[in-house]
């Protein structure tokens, strides 16, 4: 059986539509090249990005951000290293307020966040300040980590534990 073809409107509207999307691609890209401290090679973003401290923020070489990922770093800096995944919904954060006094307005708490090499950080996750994600570690969608992540480990729930380490390659 053969496949009918488009109309000739449609098709051209397909095209034009290719054509925009891989133009918003290209200028978020520019975007996230030109505001933070420091961007590797072939980062690729995938819909809309978040990112508040452009200055405090480096990223390592083939990196992916996926649609709604929020990075918000106005006190303290975010390293990325190289080949990091951001699935979609992720919030990094390296803010926090000190809820536990009694001094209104809540004073900041602000420490650096760590990705280290390989890690993936699944959709809807959050990961708070002072953390460190070790290199080709895994965060399940949806937990919070709020303690740092062994390497090669998969890390789930809220807060976030260590399930089980990764099987070697």
């Amino acid at each position: 059986m053969r496949a009918k073809h488009l109309p000739p409107l449609k098709k051209a509207s397909y095209i034009v539509l290719y054509i925009i999307d891989h133009l918003m691609r290209a200028l978020r890209k520019l975007y996230v090249h030109l505001s933070v401290r420091k961007c590797g090679e072939n980062l690729r973003v995938f819909g809309r990005l978040s990112m508040s401290g452009h200055h405090n923020i480096i990223i390592g070489d083939r990196c992916a951000f996926n649609e709604g990922v929020m990075l918000v770093a106005p006190r303290a800096e975010i390293i990325m290293g190289d080949d990091v995944v951001l699935s979609p919904h992720v919030l990094v954060t390296t803010d926090s307020l000190k809820h536990d006094t009694k001094t209104l307005p809540f004073p900041h708490i602000s420490k650096p966040i760590t990705i280290k090499d390989g890690a993936w950080v699944g959709a809807g996750a959050t990961i708070l300040q002072g953390v460190t994600i070790g290199k080709d570690a895994v965060v399940a969608a949806g937990a919070v980590v709020r303690e740092d992540v062994p390497a090669g480990s998969l890390v789930a729930g809220v807060p976030a534990k260590v399930k089980r380490m990764r099987a070697e390659d």
